[in-house]
């Protein structure tokens, strides 16, 4: 994994306000359709789900990296994150600031 970071500060919001709609979608005839909402399947054990669930976490490339991770942006504005597909970058890095508080 490489990370490159800056601490430069500027004022205002350069990226914009872009909203997306993540509860829609476009089917194949171009109309716009709900999500069927997730449905969890009964007789599931939460804290067996939770217990697998952060063990998968762990194995995740991007785990070995979470301290450097956090301390990085701790210390920076902003953090640009290089890996492979499937190591834990939209997910895993997202959860480490918001389990900071960030």
């Amino acid at each position: 994994m490489t990370m490159m970071s800056t601490n430069h500060r500027s004022s205002g919001n350069q990226a914009g306000n872009h909203s997306t709609d993540n509860a829609k979608t476009i089917d194949g005839k171009g109309e716009r359709k709900r999500k069927a909402p997730a449905v969890q399947p009964s007789g599931v054990d939460q804290h067996s789900l939770k217990k697998q669930l952060a063990l998968g976490r762990t194995k995740l490339p991007v785990h070995k990296f979470k301290k450097e991770i956090c301390q990085l942006m701790r210390d920076n504005d902003v953090l640009l994150a290089v890996a492979e597909t499937g190591s834990g970058k939209s997910t895993q890095i997202p959860a480490y600031l918001y389990e900071a508080g960030n």
